[in-house]
């Protein structure tokens, strides 16, 4: 996201808590200068060259590449003047936990019926409109045993993963048929350009310890006090649930602020029986959160027994940011 008047930059990472920094620049700035996307093809033309062909609508128009929020820096650079004097800064997270974070909610989007629905690709048209996600379980509607799908979601994820690896990697790989919450993280901050872009890297495990250094910075370069603000806790993927199932109380979730800074779904199905249990965000959000912690700790083991293939498929990861691989064994025969 972009405050080009300020020439300030957020590279926004998913599943880095990238949304409460988001919802502190609305609180902050956005009242009074725009926030914007990159919204360029660019990045796919680079990363995934099958995609640069526009898709037809039935109506034969045709379609521009989509972009999405999370945009990585190569979006954003031949869609800003003067780079250099941006601001950049962004946010990075330890690679494992970074992962089981991803890998549950792809379980939550199972639970709730969601369809991937909070699942970004490098292409959301194609991927969303076209034809089914095919990292995603869908759920039938006949279908309720949901240790089964579940069951069913872990092996299809640790599989494409496997494969991955066998071919080389990411790298050696499509992208954009990956969903961004499991891409790298230096791919969204890695450019190949002429001089050096000067980006401010803050931990996850440690944002509230250096957020006052953020704010510092921000009121420094924008010469605008951002101090009085503090850092709110925003979890994006209950409000997408939320939102998902009770459309008309999303207004509860944080009143006053634009839709993109409180990242709800992209599309809604109102349930009768979930409204009148959770009217509001706040009669939700508990419940919630006691299942995520429920599923961290079922999937955990199967999590941690897949610890090569995640600290090596993200080795890179672990290399730039300054976060230590537990396992460092050959991968394992079966």
């Amino acid at each position: 996201m972009i405050l080009p008047q300020l020439k300030i930059m957020f590279i926004d990472i998913p599943k880095t808590g990238s949304s409460s920094i988001k919802n502190f620049l609305y609180r902050s700035l956005g009242n009074n200068f725009d926030i914007l996307g990159c919204s360029t093809p660019l990045w796919i033309n680079r990363l995934c060259p099958e995609y640069v062909t526009p898709f037809l609508k039935s109506n034969e128009r045709s379609i521009t590449i989509s972009s999405n929020r999370h945009e990585p820096l190569i979006s954003c650079y031949n869609n800003i003047h003067y780079i250099y004097d941006y601001f950049i800064f962004s946010i990075v997270r330890d690679p494992f936990t970074r992962f089981k974070s991803a890998f549950v909610e792809f379980m939550v989007n199972i639970f709730y019926d969601m369809k991937g629905n909070s699942m970004d690709h490098g292409n959301v048209l194609t991927n969303k409109l076209y034809f089914p996600d095919t990292w995603i379980i869908y759920r039938n509607k006949n279908e309720d045993n949901i240790d089964f799908l579940f069951n069913k979601q872990a092996e299809l994820i640790f599989n494409k993963l496997k494969i991955l690896h066998a071919k080389g990697g990411f790298e050696k790989n499509n992208m954009c048929a990956v969903p961004l919450h499991l891409w790298p993280q230096y791919y969204f901050t890695d450019i190949v350009v002429p001089n050096p872009i000067n980006i401010l890297f803050l931990s996850y495990e440690n944002l509230n310890i250096d957020f006052p250094h953020l704010k510092t910075e921000i009121s420094r370069f924008s010469g605008i006090d951002v101090e009085k603000y503090e850092l709110p806790n925003i979890n994006p993927l209950s409000t997408q649930v939320f939102t998902y199932l009770n459309t008309p109380a999303s207004n509860t979730i944080s009143p006053g602020l634009p839709i993109d800074a409180i990242e709800v779904g992209y599309s809604t199905k109102p349930d009768k029986e979930f409204i009148e249990k959770y009217p509001t965000y706040q009669d939700f959000l508990p419940d919630f959160n006691k299942q995520i912690k429920e599923l961290e700790n079922r999937f955990l083991p199967v999590i941690e027994k897949h610890r090569w293939l995640i600290e090596q498929l993200y080795a890179e990861d672990y290399k730039r940011f300054g976060y230590i691989q537990q396992n460092i064994k050959d991968t394992p025969i079966s």
